[in-house]
């Protein structure tokens, strides 16, 4: 009787893990991926010390979802939205237009369907200054009738590349880091971190280095959480960066005028200086010719003195 009791409980177990895993394969079965659009920033941000997608504080974020449907029939997807760790707004989390019970979306199996999901950002007292996770749902029905079943992953669980933390920038936080990337962007321009980046104006690498510090000094306020100062330190490190590039282009054009006017003082030289020879050879083959008529002349006056000997007195 004990053996069969505990063989009973066993198989019941067994039934029920198998049932659980029917049912996680089943809720499953609609792949997604996403995509943030329009975003602020989105890599490593100092101040979170990790990877985050960025949107300003009241603004519009766009996230793209590709619903696979891989359920084996045909559903009607009613729901595909986005929910946060931040209060549940009143209106309730963020699902797509394209999509609800009076107008569902049809996919057949193995049918995709991208969906946009458009919602305002909380202001940073309601989302905190801090990381979010989140998770994507899709709710759906089988075509053929039956309950609602729902489909969701987390941040963490997302089938594509963006896994990024949700964060919600202020103001200042926003042009900030923008204007961090615009500098790097200029640095790997001019090769670095590859290359040394030289300047042929002193001028120009003086105030290059002037912004380079400006630039270590707003990265350093940001890691700490001061957006306004370092706001207001990449500003002016990107004010002495345009400088460096005037500097550098105005020692250009003097160059290229000073070796315009020393390649024209070289040629009006060698002009001279063959006008010179030209000269000095004409004069040579004036002389030559006189020297050939003069020697003439003193032949013919050679003849004439010959005759003039050679007469009879």
């Amino acid at each position: 009787m004990r053996k069969l009791l505990v063989t009973i409980t066993a198989l019941l177990m067994i039934s029920s893990i198998a049932v659980s895993m029917m049912a996680s394969v089943k809720a499953g079965s609609i792949d997604s991926r996403t995509n943030w659009v329009g975003y602020a920033f989105k890599g490593t941000d100092g101040f979170y010390d990790k990877d985050v997608v960025a949107y300003k504080a009241s603004s519009l974020a766009t996230l793209a979802v590709e619903v696979r449907n891989t359920h084996g029939v045909r559903i009607n997807v009613s729901a595909v939205g986005v929910s946060f760790d931040w209060p549940k707004p009143a209106a309730g989390w963020y699902n797509s237009t394209e999509a609800d019970k009076t107008k569902p979306i049809v996919l057949e199996d193995n049918e995709i369907r991208y969906v946009i999901v458009n919602f305002t950002t909380p202001d940073v007292t309601t989302a905190s200054m801090v990381l979010h996770d989140y998770t994507v749902y899709v709710e759906f029905v089988e075509f053929a009738g039956g309950s609602l079943q729902r489909w969701e992953t987390t941040r963490s669980e997302l089938f594509g590349l963006d896994k990024q933390y949700f964060v919600v920038y202020t103001a200042d936080q926003a042009q900030a880091k923008q204007m961090a990337e615009s500098i790097d962007g200029i640095k790997k321009s001019l090769g670095w971190p590859t290359t040394s980046i030289t300047w042929t104006s002193t001028k120009a690498g003086l105030l290059w280095k002037r912004a380079m510090n400006e630039t270590t000094v707003a990265e350093y306020y940001y890691n700490l959480g001061g957006f306004t100062d370092s706001k207001s330190h990449y500003s002016a490190a990107l004010s002495l960066i345009i400088q460096a590039f005037d500097a550098e282009q105005s020692r250009g054009v003097r160059l290229e005028d000073a070796e315009l006017k020393s390649a024209e003082a070289e040629a009006k030289y060698f002009d001279a200086l063959a006008n010179f020879y030209n000269g000095i050879s004409n004069m040579w083959t004036l002389f030559g010719v006189a020297l050939v008529l003069f020697a003439i002349g003193y032949i013919i006056r050679g003849f004439a003195v010959l005759r003039k000997t050679a007469a009879p007195t």
